[in-house]
């Protein structure tokens, strides 16, 4: 666990600057500093002032440098600064062959039960910042990383790039993801991506520069996680901004709560950043689940997790156990921080759609509370833990024609259920314990969570699901269309081309777009004549068509034509849909390339009233391009759900 002592770095330089502001004399002490700016880096600014090993972060609106210290009021005094603090500094806390263990402390936050169901967090990347990770482990996949550590003059110093020269860096890394191999141990989750970013020199130490450097890097690079097991004393404003920017990123960002702890357990011990509010505060506990008596403790605990002799990967240079052999023993919250962060990427990898947010109130909703029932100060929520399930009972699924359905146990008073497809979000807040969905020819898995208070709390196994029909070949499961198509199948009102095609990303013919709606309707469909010139009786969906233009649904062409081939516009569909479902309601805002003077206007607005359209993200409706018949089968099941 990094420990952090507050020292102001000064050199003493031969200041020649030919900007407008000058120092009193000759040989000006300058200090390194930390500027943030309201909006986008100064740089006029900064040549004015003379700034020296300027280091810019652009994804924080931050620049480290090196002032005159005369001149420092000037940058404090500036209308772009916000803010202007001093350099604080950060501290942490042959190879072996033996046969791989599975730790108590893997067990303990249920990993082994992950890699069962098949859950190891690939595809998440972590960002470790901390002394580097050793590249030469062969117990350990370093997918990548940076280096900004410093010198005593503030400079960028890294020989090695991002090796791990001190050991700290390495164990945790392993705590996350050691290689599932024949040898050593093996991390939380095996296969997330862990990448090295070095802010911590040789003795683990590392400046706000340095750190600030690390957290601009993992957002610039969309980490999912970084872990931060070091601390401070003192608050940092500028390390405080730089968490929260990463968390309004949608990175997770877990501390360690640090090590000041009291025997006792009295007072708010926890230590900065774990402290800020976009921080998970990690805690730690022994083999026996009881806090680690040096563990720090506050309301600012979130979770707890294993702590006390954790046996890790370390660089042959950092084993000091004597046995040399890349593997020792550490304690601390540096270590149970990376038990949490393997936790989130064991769900990140179950739920990749879930908001960093929404993780969070996992990791939190599905600990296992220890100490005093409900969030207590010294382990927060509980032991952080993976869990696939819980008590509530899991049904079976009824399968048919592009449908899938299930009916959940009855819900206690005022809780409600959200609805998991294929480890995405399918619907939220549902009270309705019978639940419905449509797709095409495939395998579902379906959870549901039951939420209580805003959080997810308790989970049913999944439920799996085969359907077999409809199956075309250019529509898959994970495709946009596929639910929409499933369900138009599902009530026979569509079934595709000859050749096993639906033709979704064909355009949509007049003659086909009014066959699907009236079949949708339930219109007539009997072969018969028509009252247009070009739409005999042995056409295709001659009935449809008539029974539509009874009902005043289409009118056809002044010179007594259908043009059943003719293809149609987005605004040609939103007069079908609102005719055949005789929409009643409009919105009262519109799209920008929607005019009231448009044919089609009251048509696209009751669409967007009843929701059975959107729009494009930039507003606009572009009802003049033509609709491929994937599209149309969203409208239409869209428009036959507001009976249903």
């Amino acid at each position: 666990m990094k420990k952090m002592t507050t020292i102001v770095a000064l050199s003493f330089t031969l200041l020649v600057s030919p900007f407008s502001f000058t120092s009193s004399s000759a040989d000006t002490v300058k200090e390194r500093v930390l500027v943030s700016f309201k909006g986008d880096i100064d740089q006029k600014l900064l040549n004015q002032v003379g700034a020296e090993d300027v280091h810019n972060f652009d994804e924080l609106h931050v620049s480290s440098i090196n002032v005159p210290s005369n001149l420092v009021p000037v940058l404090q005094a500036d209308s772009n600064v916000s803010e202007v603090t001093e350099e604080k500094t950060y501290e942490a806390q042959g190879y072996s062959t033996a046969p791989q263990q599975v730790l108590w402390s893997n067990k303990a936050v249920q990993a082994p039960t992950a890699k069962s169901l098949g859950y190891t967090g690939k595809g998440v990347k972590i960002a470790i910042i901390d002394t580097g990770i050793d590249r030469n482990h062969p117990d350990l996949k370093v997918a990548g990383g940076a280096c900004f550590n410093e010198d005593a003059y503030g400079t960028r110093y890294c020989p090695n790039g991002y090796q791990d020269d001190e050991g700290h860096g390495t164990h945790v890394a392993g705590i996350i993801a050691a290689q599932n191999n024949s040898v050593g141990i093996v991390g939380v989750a095996p296969n997330a991506a862990i990448y090295a970013v070095k802010s911590l020199n040789s003795e683990g130490e590392g400046t706000t520069t340095s750190i600030l450097a690390g957290i601009n890097w993992a957002i610039q690079n969309k980490m999912d996680v970084i872990n931060l097991s070091l601390t401070a004393d003192e608050d940092d404003s500028m390390l405080h901004r730089a968490v929260d920017k990463a968390y309004n990123n949608g990175i997770l960002v877990v501390a360690a709560a640090g090590n000041t702890g009291k025997a006792s357990g009295q007072g708010d011990t926890v230590q900065f950043p774990a402290r800020y509010s976009s921080v998970i505060a990690v805690s730690s506990v022994n083999s026996q689940f009881k806090r680690v008596p040096s563990s720090s403790n506050g309301d600012k605990v979130e979770v707890t997790a294993p702590g006390d002799d954790i046996y890790s990967t370390v660089p042959l240079s950092a084993d000091w156990d004597g046995k040399r052999d890349g593997y020792t023993w550490m304690t601390g919250t540096s270590m149970a921080a990376p038990f949490v962060v393997g936790v989130l990427a064991l769900y990140k990898e179950k739920y990749p759609l879930k908001t960093g947010a929404e993780l969070r109130d996992m990791l939190d909703s599905t600990a296992f509370d220890l100490g005093a029932k409900g969030k207590d100060q010294y382990f927060g929520y509980g032991l952080a833990m993976f869990k696939n399930s819980q008590s509530v009972s899991t049904p079976s699924a009824a399968v048919s024609t592009g449908k899938a359905a299930f009916t959940l146990p009855a819900l206690p008073a005022g809780a409600s259920y959200n609805i998991y497809r294929d480890g995405q979000l399918l619907k939220s807040n549902v009270t309705n314990t019978s639940i419905e969905d449509y797709g095409v020819k495939g395998t579902y898995s379906y959870e549901a969570a039951v939420v209580t208070g805003g959080l997810e709390r308790d989970w049913t196994s999944t439920i799996s699901a085969m359907i077999t029909e409809p199956s075309y070949l250019d529509v898959q499961k994970q495709d946009r269309f596929a639910s929409s198509i499933g369900y138009l199948s599902h009530y026979h009102i569509v079934s595709g081309f000859q050749d096993g095609r639906f033709g979704v990303q064909l355009y949509l013919k007049r003659s086909e777009a009014v066959v699907m709606a009236a079949r949708a309707i339930g219109l007539d469909g009997t072969p018969r004549a028509t009252k247009f010139s070009d739409v005999p009786k042995t056409s295709f969906g001659s009935g449809y068509i008539q029974s539509a233009a009874e009902k005043g649904i289409i009118s056809g062409f002044g010179d007594g034509t259908f043009q059943p081939q003719q293809l149609v516009t987005r605004a040609e569909m939103a007069i079908l849909l609102a005719r055949a479902y005789d929409l009643k309601y409009m919105t009262t805002s519109s799209y920008k390339d929607v005019s009231s003077s448009m044919a089609a206007a009251s048509s696209i607005k009751k669409l967007a009233y009843y929701r059975i359209t959107e729009g494009y993200p930039d507003r606009t409706f572009r009802p003049y391009n033509q609709i491929i018949r994937g599209d149309f089968a969203i409208f239409l099941a869209n428009a036959e759900k507001l009976g249903k």
